[in-house]
């Protein structure tokens, strides 16, 4: 580095065997008609919602949401989900508080969250995920653990009493 001149970075990569796609997903034959939902990725990063979308658009129904306030809107104009992918930690709103108001105004869709995390960095974070133990998805993840998550996924059960 030279004052006033930059840097200059040379990288080499080896070429590829073959073209590949990456946009494309290579679908997975395993989902049928039948099997497909409607999901909700609540994430601020667009990488994270770009890759969920490409990873499970062929085969389901894949809503990308940066702010979770425009969410909680989506859910006040009826918009509902058969799952919801939620980062933990976002500006504006975090997926803990995000929770909280999905478990008093749409507790039917609290079991259907999974939080996506680089790791609970915060103490407060995780108390959260210690008392409510939701199903997690790492950060990194592979495209094969986020597409066996959807294909396995069955909400928790309701811890709320049944209404007779």
């Amino acid at each position: 580095t030279e004052v006033g001149r930059g840097t200059t970075f040379r990288i080499s990569l080896p070429a590829a065997n073959g073209a590949r796609d990456f946009a494309t997903p290579t679908p997975n034959a395993e989902v049928s008609p039948g099997d497909a939902k409607k999901i909700a990725v609540v994430d601020d990063e667009k990488m994270v919602g770009r890759l969920f979308s490409r990873a499970l658009k062929s085969h389901h129904d894949v809503d990308v949401i940066t702010d979770p306030r425009r969410f909680l809107d989506a859910l006040d104009s009826g918009q509902r989900y058969d799952l919801i992918f939620c980062d933990l930690m976002m500006p504006n709103l975090t997926g803990m508080e995000l929770y909280e108001r999905i478990e008093v105004d749409y507790p039917d869709l609290k079991p259907k969250m999974v939080f996506i995390t680089g790791g609970a960095v915060t103490a407060s974070a995780r108390q959260f995920l210690e008392d409510i133990d939701p199903p997690l998805l790492y950060k990194p993840f592979s495209l094969r653990e986020l597409r066996e998550i959807v294909a396995d996924f069955q909400p928790c059960p309701s811890t709320e009493p049944d209404e007779a």
